[in-house]
């Protein structure tokens, strides 16, 4: 639902992508079959209709374009009115753009696109910020991260804070949570998968040194604590980082993603 108070502080242009964002998740909606309220489309009519100048004026003439359109009776008719308001947005917004532009950005989702999942596991291992667990939900669905076993005080979905950074991604990666790190990676082990800690520890392995990510499951630790021995004993091998500054580790969250990019970039591609 739109929140008006953060859409008030979004630029012209951030704010006539989100009416067409809203416009094309009517369409996609309609293409599954699904039911759809435009309610939140015509909301954006109040909060831009005192402000002035031309692509509000005509981002204004779009939204009423599709204010009946539940009154059209044929599925086929419906689509091509969202479809034709979300390509007049965007025209809109190129036409603010040079005609000569090297790139094309990639605006919108594709929720129709096919997920890939990856055989491997990430073990959050009792993480402690909402927003590092979104960050991992992101990057789990961006690299294709086969599942996410959520353990002990690791904050689970639905949560607030972690959507504010998972931006939607917790409703596509698969996940379970486990009352004890211990059970997850029994649950891991049952699956035949090779349990890997993520620590700067003693003996370890650097990431790029493992020679098999297939059918494994990385733990990733709490944030101020790291792992502890007691986790470390039940692992099959510890990997950690090469880092070459005065800190010696580095944000979950980017650890997560450094791997999981590694994971999918050199080994199942």
């Amino acid at each position: 639902m739109i929140n008006p108070r953060k859409f008030a502080l979004l630029g012209t242009k951030q704010k006539i992508y989100k009416i067409a964002s809203t416009i094309r998740n009517c369409e996609i909606a309609l293409k599954n079959g699904e039911s759809i309220d435009i309610h939140e489309t015509l909301a954006y009519t109040d909060a831009i209709k005192n402000q002035e100048g031309r692509k509000i004026l005509k981002t204004l003439e779009i939204i009423d374009s599709i204010r009946n359109v539940h009154e059209i009776t044929e599925l086929s008719e419906q689509l091509k009115v969202l479809n034709f308001a979300y390509h007049d947005l965007l025209e809109i917004l190129e036409q603010k753009m040079d005609e000569d532009k090297k790139f094309s950005f990639i605006q919108f989702d594709d929720l129709n696109k096919e997920s890939t999942r990856y055989p491997w596991i990430g073990i959050l291992d009792n993480l402690r910020s909402p927003m590092n667990v979104g960050t991992i939900f992101r990057s789990a669905d961006g690299f294709g991260t086969g599942e996410l076993y959520l353990t002990g005080i690791t904050p689970c979905p639905p949560n607030s804070k972690l959507e504010r950074t998972a931006l939607g991604a917790e409703n596509f990666v698969p996940f379970q949570y486990f009352a004890t790190t211990e059970e997850a990676i029994q649950a891991a082990k049952d699956k035949n998968y090779k349990v890997i800690a993520l620590e700067v520890a003693e003996p370890s392995k650097t990431l790029s040194e493992l020679d098999n990510f297939e059918n494994c499951a990385f733990v990733f630790g709490n944030e101020e604590f790291g792992i502890t021995s007691s986790i470390l004993e039940l692992c099959d091998d510890v990997v950690r980082l090469p880092l070459v500054g005065k800190k010696n580790s580095i944000n979950v969250g980017n650890v997560f993603s450094i791997v999981s990019h590694h994971i999918a970039e050199n080994i199942f591609n």
